[in-house]
């Protein structure tokens, strides 16, 4: 039996509940969600407005540099989806993905779209109606205004309830594939654990969106230029259409991580398979190459290391280190698990 892995559903007792805090990362000072929380993990906001990073004492902006703290920072990756926004790892082109259900993939990126747009244009109405007011105090309300707006759409949304209807039917035709007879219980909590994943990749993704635009906001302060600039930069970066595909990547990820974990779980409950064989004849990059074909055994070891051993570790792409037990290894990854059975050795 393989033992729990990254990206893999623990047993239904162990599963993450859901808007429960994860670990005990603390709140920046300046009230960003931080990697490892939930909106609805971080503390209400009192009436005292949090000052953010990049701020002088005196409450005034001033222009993010080379050297701004926070600038860099907003160039920091937030978990793998948090790469998304930026220019130099704005991925690759969506590839065909055959092995996933095409229209629970649509399904489940327009909920990921309608978040994200809806957090962006949120923020951009309430910062600018402060910001025609009081330009330094619009940049010092920024963070909470981003953290209320982020909580109200993802804490307080349908989004987790909704993904684990989208995704229930393909984790359990997995299951009825390889004739499993689990119960009720361990299909619900599979998916309440996938479902969970997607939440958290749209935090991080628009984490890292409300970083992106708290600079734009600041700079633009402390130029003076009216808000109409600040907000056509912002709009321009953040598109209509590259949320579109932004989100649609984030869905065949996660949909896919999904599927080929409850793969994994699935072969190494069936008493004839006895591991794994990784399958992508059209791998494009150098770790999916090497790792067509590649065998790992669950009376093995861990099935993570045993295909890390077939790869080096300047294969890696970022967020995807180390290799997890299952694709995606990369963004877009086509990989897939295959059974070996028995009769096979």
């Amino acid at each position: 039996m393989v033992g729990q892995q990254q990206g893999q559903p623990a047993a239904p007792s162990d599963q993450p509940q859901m808007g429960s805090p994860k670990g005990d990362t603390q709140r920046q000072q300046d009230g960003v969600v931080t990697k490892g929380e939930t909106p609805s993990s971080v503390n209400k906001y009192g009436a005292t407005d949090q000052p953010i990073a990049g701020t002088a004492k005196d409450g005034n902006p001033y222009s993010d540099s080379e050297g701004d703290p926070s600038a860099e920072a907003a160039s920091q990756l937030s978990g793998r989806h948090g790469k998304l926004w930026d220019e130099e790892g704005s991925v690759a082109e969506l590839k065909s993905q055959p092995s996933l259900n095409q229209s629970t993939l649509d399904e489940l990126a327009k909920e990921i779209e309608h978040e994200i747009r809806s957090v962006r244009d949120n923020i951009l109405k309430e910062v600018g109606r402060r910001y025609s007011n009081d330009k330094n105090r619009a940049v010092v309300n920024f963070s909470r205004v981003a953290n209320r707006e982020t909580d109200n759409s993802i804490g307080g949304s349908n989004l987790s309830r909704h993904t684990k209807r989208i995704m229930a039917e393909d984790v359990e035709s997995i299951q009825d594939e390889y004739t499993l007879d689990t119960s009720p219980h361990t299909s619900v909590g599979n998916t309440r654990f996938f479902a969970q994943n997607v939440v958290n990749s749209v935090s991080d993704s628009i984490e890292q969106m409300t970083r992106y635009m708290r600079v734009h906001v600041r700079n633009g302060a402390a130029s003076g230029e009216p808000w109409a600039n600040v907000r056509d930069r912002i709009e321009d970066k953040f598109s209509d259409s590259l949320i579109t595909d932004k989100s649609r990547l984030i869905a065949q990820m996660e949909l896919k991580n999904a599927i080929e974990s409850t793969k994994l779980q699935t072969f190494a409950q069936v008493e004839d398979i006895v591991g794994v064989r990784v399958n992508n004849p059209t791998a494009q990059t150098s770790v999916t190459k090497k790792l067509d074909g590649e065998e790992a055994y669950f009376d093995e070891g861990e099935i993570d290391s045993q295909l890390s051993d077939s790869v080096n570790e300047s294969d890696l792409q970022t967020g995807f280190d180390p290799l997890p037990p299952t694709p995606p290894y990369h963004y877009n990854d086509t990989s897939t698990l295959e059974p070996i059975y028995k009769d096979e050795e």
